[in-house]
């Protein structure tokens, strides 16, 4: 379950914006 009080890291560049989040040790989403 995605915990609202973590941070998620963001590379935004001139055309895209994606947001890294790390739910677990090891583990990275990119949204």
């Amino acid at each position: 379950s995605f915990n609202p009080g973590q941070t998620c890291d963001y590379c935004h560049t001139h055309k895209t914006r994606q947001i890294y989040y790390q739910p677990e040790p090891d583990f990275w989403m990119v949204m």
